[in-house]
């Protein structure tokens, strides 16, 4: 069985199987479940003929679908009423008030029709909560489409910020110098009830009735993907037609797209984290139900073991986030998983079954009225979720902070959604009261952190090394609880298996390492890829002339295919999960050469002295599981566009270049923002420096200096490529480390720029809007601001106006200082 295949089950059925002989013909056909998953009678071939099927403009049932499977009887085999009892008996005495508990929304019953809260009901419950302690704004519009481009239908992203006092933008939030915790949910749209816990958190917060809003912020994204939520699936089609391929049918992965930032989504949460630098991130997610599988004749059944956790967690922090933080984020877990434990729940680790073996067994039939002969697939090793820099809890870790991965048991729509939605609010409800307890310890730790990445990349040489591979710790003979049933399944009960071995993440040895450089050196036209390095929070500067640089060049020795062994385990040192449809082809084999380049004006630099250099490196370095490279080599081989990533030619010189000396350059910092957005979608963010600056006529100016920027290009959100008739555009307070006094719109008729005037909105964000020769005919926009250095209110961050910049202030801290004359490359202690 193919990798691919293999994660796939993983991910939709819960059924963590290595070594699956070939399914014969089945006894009984089963058929997919409601959603259009891969079910249980489906053979290798079925499932990849499935994925190939793609998926129809509009759900049967938007929010949700069939409970389980369409078969009712199917239903309860695969999930037996005796464990859904098990789990509801936890929360017969929890009353929830949000809209799924609330109003109608089907049955969670197996085999009946459930859905979950929509997006008018999410929009309307946010709306409606007291505002005392909490500003939501919408920030931006995306559109699903379907793989040929057609929309299907737009959705607004809401975000929502609890403080005392109440106040929306970044600079007011980081003024109030308390560590902020940033909450998100939902990045797969059919893994519901982490977004419907925001929304119970929501209520409590609004009203502070957690008491922890005098000692923390709290920053909410109750629903990442907002297309995959209507559709219940797992992916996004925000980002189609340009991963429209068949094989990505249930959507784009946007718990994958951390280092390519394809989705627009994925983008625009990214602005957010980096404008509010939170100190404390967490990812909300749900995850199968069944441990290990039973059969007979070749046809899969029922399970005779289940989860028994309600809820688990997930430290994966790649081995260059510093120990300090990951430490910290050990003793939130433990705190985690006590607070589950006094109200009743089971906490666990993130693990899925590595191998098993089969073993004869009296198996439940069909149709649950007797015992038959057939086989159980027993795990015999487990997989700690490995360490990944594009997935959400390891590259928030990496910017860095504290951040962790929460995943409930998923019975599809709606059986146990109480308790898992419960589940999701403890947890959540445990971070907010450990970190308001010591807010000083978690404010400061980050930003000692923080400044000890950025001093690391301003000290290049000899034992500084950036980790691309990691090992993970083999653990022999770990004992599993889980939930079984006994030998007539008449019942289930709590046991424990034993294992051969497991896979930790609590201590990575380092398999594959590089000496990290000063800098990267981005030779040709890379504008479309600094615009994605920016997603990351750093700061890309441009050459203003022509430079001689001593560097270190690659040249692609050698390019495998997804399914090669040398991206075994044994090789790259885990389960790296790059290889699941999203990149097949990888760059295995490189030499290194020093030698002087000369690079031309325009050509693009990211230092690495700056707090979120690692995961811009891990981006750039070829041999890194996420490289850029390796996108581009994917994308071309599916001809789609390669626009944005790094080209690759075996045999050939990889187009970016190491700066191993701490160098004086002849370049400046450059404004590459994602700006927020209410009434139309962001196409693409331009760079803006002086080259952009120098031909406009900047009289209205009145001889100040543009400060921070945004050059973007706008398109209608239902007619993409569309000049979009108007939107309100939010008005930062800060950027760059300046506080912004005038902000001006480019009169793109007029050939000059005008003052823009921004109005309060009734979340507390400065917003001024767009239209008429503020757009020009193919919807790119130019707003600037003029601003003078503040006067320090609270904390700074240590290293805050280092020569990395990323941490200066900006919102977003992606924009950086306009300098209009060359700036050079400091070394600064």
């Amino acid at each position: 069985m193919s990798r691919f295949v293999r994660r796939l089950l993983a991910a939709t059925l819960g059924v963590f199987i290595l070594a699956v002989p070939a399914l014969a013909a089945p006894v009984r056909s089963l058929p997919r479940d409601g959603f259009g998953f891969p079910g249980s009678g489906d053979s290798q071939q079925q499932i990849l003929q499935i994925l190939r099927q793609g998926k129809g403009a509009i759900p049967t049932t938007p929010y949700g679908g069939v409970n389980i499977a369409s078969d009712p009887v199917l239903a309860k085999l695969l999930y037996p009423d005796v464990v859904k009892n098990w789990f509801d008996g936890k929360v017969a005495g929890i009353t929830l008030q949000t809209p799924a508990f609330t109003s109608n929304h089907g049955s969670d019953v197996q085999g009946q029709v459930g859905w979950n809260t929509t997006q008018e009901e999410l929009l309307g419950f946010l709306n409606n909560l007291p505002k005392s302690n909490m500003r939501v704004q919408i920030v931006a519009e995306f559109a699903a489409k379907t793989s040929a481009g057609a929309v299907e239908q737009t959705f607004k992203l809401p975000l929502a910020v609890f403080s005392k006092p109440p106040v929306f933008d970044p600079a007011d939030l980081k003024a109030l110098g308390k560590p902020v915790v940033y909450l998100q949910a939902m990045i797969h749209g059919d893994e519901h009830s982490g977004g419907e816990a925001m929304l119970a958190l929501a209520q409590k917060l609004a009203t502070d009735e957690l008491h922890v809003l005098d000692k923390i912020s709290v920053v909410m994204i109750p629903r990442f993907n907002v297309d995959g939520a209507w559709r219940y699936t797992r992916g996004t089609n925000t980002a189609n037609p340009v991963w429209g391929q068949p094989e990505l049918s249930r959507g784009f992965d946007q718990n994958r797209d951390h280092t390519s930032f394809s989705s627009p989504i994925t983008r625009t949460i990214h602005t957010v984290v980096n404008a509010y630098r939170p100190d404390v991130c967490i990812d909300c997610h749900e995850m199968g139900y069944g441990f290990n599988r039973e059969s007979s004749g070749g046809t899969s059944l029922g399970y005779r073991d289940f989860y028994l956790f309600d809820l688990v967690t997930l430290i994966a922090h790649p081995a260059n986030v510093p120990a300090s933080v990951t430490a910290l984020n050990r003793q939130l877990e433990s705190g985690i998983a006590q607070d589950l434990r006094s109200r009743g729940l089971n906490w666990d680790y993130y693990f899925y079954g590595w191998a098993s073996r089969q073993v004869s067994a009296d198996v439940l039939s069909t149709d649950l009225s007797t015992l038959i002969s057939g086989e159980v697939d027993v795990t015999t090793e487990l997989m700690e979720g490995p360490p990944d820099e594009a997935m959400t809890d390891s590259a928030l870790s990496l910017k860095p902070a504290v951040s962790m991965l929460f995943e409930t048991r998923s019975p599809k729509v709606l059986p146990n959604y109480k308790t898992r939605v419960y589940a999701h609010l403890s947890a959540l409800e445990s971070v907010l009261r450990q970190v308001a307890a010591r807010p000083d310890t978690y404010r400061d730790t980050v930003a000692a952190a923080r400044a000890a990445v950025a001093a690391q990349g301003a000290a290049p040489g000899a034992g500084n090394d950036l980790i691309l591979w990691v090992r993970q710790k083999t653990v022999a003979s770990p004992d599993q609880t889980v939930l079984s049933y006994n030998a007539a399944h008449t019942q289930v009960a709590p046991g424990t298996l034993k294992m051969n071995k497991s896979y930790r993440n609590d201590q990575l040895t380092p398999v594959k390492s590089v000496a990290r450089p000063y800098a990267y050196i981005l030779s040709g036209d890379m504008g479309a890829v600094a615009e994605r390095l920016t997603c990351t929070g750093v700061t890309v500067r441009r050459l203003t002339q022509a430079a001689s640089v001593p560097v270190e060049a690659y040249r692609i020795d050698e390019v495998v295919d997804d399914d090669d062994p040398a991206l075994d385990m044994e090789h790259r040192g885990t389960d790296y999960f790059p290889w699941n449809g999203t990149i097949t082809k990888v760059i295995n084999g490189v030499t290194a050469s020093s030698r002087t380049v000369t690079f031309p004006a325009g050509s693009y630099v990211v230092t690495l002295d700056q707090p979120s250099a690692n995961p811009a490196a891990l981006a750039l370095e070829p041999l890194a599981n996420r490289s850029l490279g390796n996108y581009w080599l994917t994308m071309n081989a599916l001809g789609k566009s390669t626009a944005g990533f790094v080209p690759v030619t075996v045999g050939g010189e990889y187009p970016v270049y190491r700066c191993m000396s701490v160098l004086s350059l002849p370049a400046e910092a450059l404004s590459v923002a994602r700006p927020f957005l209410d009434g139309a979608a962001v196409a693409s963010c331009l760079p803006l420096g002086s080259a952009e600056l120098a031909p406009l006529n900047k009289t209205a100016l009145g001889g100040k200096e543009v400060r921070f920027g945004y050059f973007f290009t706008a398109e209608a959100t239902d007619q993409p490529g569309q000049k979009p008739a108007g939107f309100d555009l939010v008005l930062p307070k800060e950027g760059n480390g300046y506080t912004l006094e005038t902000w001006y719109l480019y009169d793109w008729v007029q050939g000059t720029f005008v003052p823009a005037t921004p109005v309060a909105s009734a979340s507390g964000a400065r917003t001024v809007r767009v239209e008429g020769n503020a757009l020009d005919a193919s919807g790119r926009v130019l707003a600037v601001a003029t601003g003078v250095i503040p006067t320090i209110t609270h904390t700074p961050t240590p290293g805050h106006r280092s020569s990395g910049g990323c941490d200066a202030g900006a919102f977003p801290a992606v924009a950086v200082l306009l300098v209009l004359a060359p700036v050079a490359f400091l070394r600064r202690r």
